[in-house]
C-alpha cells in the first residue's frame, strides 16, 4: 500500500512540473517547493516500502 502511495506522490510531482511547463502562460502555477516535496517524499516512501518488502522476504 505504501508503494502505491509513494508512487502516486512521485508522479503527482512530475505532473506538477509538466503543468507548470504547459501552463506557464496561465496565471496559476504549482509551487516549486510542493513539487520538490512530492517527488522527494514520494520516492522516499516508495523505495523505503520496496526495501522493507525485500527485507521481509529475505
Amino acid at each position: 500500500m505504501a508503494i502505491l502511495i509513494g508512487g502516486a506522490m512521485f508522479y503527482l510531482g512530475f505532473a506538477g512540473i509538466l503543468f507548470n511547463l504547459v501552463g506557464s502562460n496561465l496565471q496559476f502555477s504549482v509551487p516549486t517547493l510542493l513539487i520538490f516535496g512530492l517527488i522527494v517524499f514520494g520516492s522516499f516512501i516508495y523505495f523505503g516500502a520496496r526495501l522493507l518488502a525485500w527485507w521481509n522476504h529475505g
